[in-house]
């Protein structure tokens, strides 16, 4: 399908990367999944390149997959067929001395000496004389950047340029204005709501005096308190 197509392929997945060669091929996720630490061992020897060996070219990276090709096609036919690995690989003489343990003393097919050293996390047999790591390739990635090491460490920052124009008060004089004219507002009491405001409400109605009623009471007239005279 398309999709399949436009998928990077392992090479353009391993070159030119930050992380060491062999913790992206130890790593399950990165890359491919089933290359364990004595596989990658081999194949970084075969394909004579360091461990820890970051932004690796495309003509490595080329090399390293025909290597992984070959390492995984032998591995899987000698143990179906009962024949072994082939004599001059690694894997026959990188546990002697004691294997990751020690510090190394045993020799490759060719004589050449075995060493061990710590590479993605894990103990890691080398042939120094072949997997030499370049160090200059992560100085020329850091150049290409742009950002040097000392501007990181001082934490500079560009100064910005000051613009013409009407000067802001500080911020304390804002501060001191803000609060000022808060502080002037007059609060307004806020309305109870609830049951409890009803309670008060009627509280204050028993409390509050009932207003005076002034009733002016005038004398009858005269006329009016005359006993009547009764008929016989």
């Amino acid at each position: 399908t398309q999709q399949q197509h436009q998928q990077p392929s392992i090479v353009e997945k391993i070159s030119n990367r930050k992380k060491g060669i062999k913790g992206l091929l130890l790593d399950q996720r990165a890359v491919i999944s089933g290359i364990g630490n004595w596989v990658a061992d081999e194949i970084l020897y075969r394909s004579r390149i360091h461990p820890d060996q970051s932004y690796l070219t495309f003509t490595e990276s080329q090399k390293l997959v025909e290597e992984m090709h070959h390492v995984l096609f032998t591995a899987v036919a000698g143990l179906k067929h009962g024949i072994g690995f082939p004599k001059e690989w690694l894997f026959h003489r990188r546990w002697r001395n004691g294997g990751g343990g020690g510090s190394g003393g045993g020799k490759d097919y060719n004589g050449r000496i075995i060493s061990f050293v710590q590479s993605g996390g894990r103990s890691t047999a080398i042939v120094a004389a072949l997997q030499k790591e370049d160090n200059a390739r992560k100085a020329e990635k850091k150049a290409k950047g742009g950002v040097t090491s000392s501007s990181k460490k001082k934490g500079k920052t560009p100064k910005k340029k000051q613009v013409d124009g009407p000067s802001s008060p500080e911020p304390d004089a804002v501060t001191s204005i803000s609060k000022s004219s808060k502080s002037k507002v007059q609060k307004r009491p806020k309305k109870a709501k609830g049951v409890g405001a009803k309670k008060s409400q009627r509280k204050r109605e028993v409390e509050e005096p009932l207003p005076k009623l002034e009733v002016a009471i005038s004398a009858p007239e005269e006329s009016s308190w005359k006993i009547p005279r009764i008929k016989k």
